[in-house]
């Protein structure tokens, strides 16, 4: 097994790139939801909310494709059910970012 040219100082730096990552949006969307609650704007804060969460779900569910990788047919459907979500949560995230900067 290769880990690349930083061998096994690879896996550490990638949990804490994972990690800081999920930090940011954390941090992004309690602010949002913060202002939007200051503002009166429950429903966006909601939105604010649940957007926060099915990222964080899918960050989740991207490590276990880790794990899912090594079994053929599975692990591609698995990874590729991953991509599509992910690209329609970026989708959802960037339109709600737009509405955000108009409200708020």
């Amino acid at each position: 097994m290769n880990f690349g040219p930083l061998g096994l100082l690879g896996i550490p730096i990638a949990i804490a790139i994972i990690i800081l990552c999920i930090l940011v949006v954390y941090y992004l969307f309690q602010g949002i939801i913060e202002m939007a609650k200051n503002r009166g704007f429950e429903d966006i804060a909601d939105e604010a909310n649940d957007k926060w969460k099915k990222f964080l779900y899918l960050q989740l569910i991207s490590l276990l494709g880790f794990l899912l990788v090594f079994i053929p047919v599975f692990g591609l459907a698995f990874i590729f059910s991953i991509f599509i979500f992910s690209i329609l949560l970026t989708y959802t995230i960037i339109k709600f970012m737009r509405i955000c900067g108009e409200n708020l």
